[in-house]
């Protein structure tokens, strides 16, 4: 068990958190038809829900202050208006959206959503005040501890761009059964969201979470091998976050399907000392600009 300890002492608690979106209640929002139950919330901005849409819902006119990504769990969502009106994201697919993006979005049929954002949305009311997802003042309620939002107008280009992946292959990592299609990735940030697909009892090995680490179990289930949280596991249809510094060992036992969001690439505490990225790369020398190791 000592190969998983973190560096500074982690009880269980602190480790990983388990949320079972099927104990909340759908909370409503300022918005007619749309429901949301909140799955993480840091103070940094980051937020993390699943978003229920009835049809003919619609997130009026709003700007993504830094990436949104959205998952579609079921139905679809379409851009209304703005730069990438007309746009279409389908069950199973993934859209992600520029900081300084602008536009309404709605849910013809209904929908549900895993939505991830950086930082919470502005919503502008008819006086042209950005305001947050409950009405507050966005100044006062969601603006970034760490510094300004982005200030730029995205090109429709540059707005969403729409990840399809059943049109893409899974492609094999270095950890024997465990496979990928990465859906979106910042080299810059080190900001990574994927697909991970598990063959029966396959293992990701003794690895920590520089950042706050989120899962979310579309199919079969993830255990906590070994480190703090041992035996903890997140089943089909729940959520689980991991704290910046946790480590561990997690393994798949009967394979599972994961949505899986990273604010940096893991490390991966190697036999011979060495510290790598899930590539196999040395950390420090590729992530280290990140600031975040």
């Amino acid at each position: 068990m000592d190969a998983v300890t973190p560096k500074t002492a982690m009880t269980a608690d602190q480790h990983s958190h388990l949320v079972r979106p099927a104990e909340m209640e759908w909370k409503p929002s300022r918005f007619p038809g749309c429901q949301l139950k909140v799955l993480l919330q840091d103070e940094s901005g980051l937020m993390t829900s699943l978003f229920r849409f009835g049809p003919g819902a619609t997130l009026t006119d709003h700007e993504h202050v830094g990436i949104e990504q959205t998952y579609l769990l079921e139905g679809h969502l379409v851009d209304k208006e703005g730069p990438a009106a007309g746009l279409e994201c389908k069950k199973g697919e993934f859209v992600w959206r520029e900081p300084g993006s602008r536009h309404s979005a709605w849910s013809p049929n209904g929908g549900l959503t895993i939505a991830i954002m950086q930082v919470p949305n502005k919503f502008f009311d008819d006086a042209g005040r950005a305001t947050d997802a409950f009405g507050g003042s966005w100044d006062k309620t969601s603006r970034p501890a760490n510094g300004d939002a982005a200030e730029f107008e995205a090109a429709a280009g540059q707005h969403s761009h729409l990840v399809k992946p059943a049109e893409m292959e899974w492609k094999p990592t270095r950890f024997p059964g465990c496979e990928v299609k990465s859906l979106m990735m910042d080299t810059k940030t080190g900001l990574m969201t994927a697909l991970m697909r598990f063959a029966p009892g396959a293992v990701l090995p003794d690895h920590e979470h520089v950042n706050i680490e989120q899962t979310y179990v579309l199919e079969g289930r993830l255990v906590d091998k070994e480190g703090p949280a041992e035996g903890i596991e997140a089943k089909a249809g729940e959520f689980i976050w991991r704290e910046p510094g946790s480590r561990h060992v997690a393994w798949c036992p009967e394979g599972g399907l994961m949505l899986a969001i990273f604010q940096v690439p893991n490390k991966f505490y190697e036999k011979d000392g060495r510290v790598t990225d899930p590539s196999g790369r040395l950390w420090d020398e590729v992530w280290g600009h990140t600031g975040k190791g």
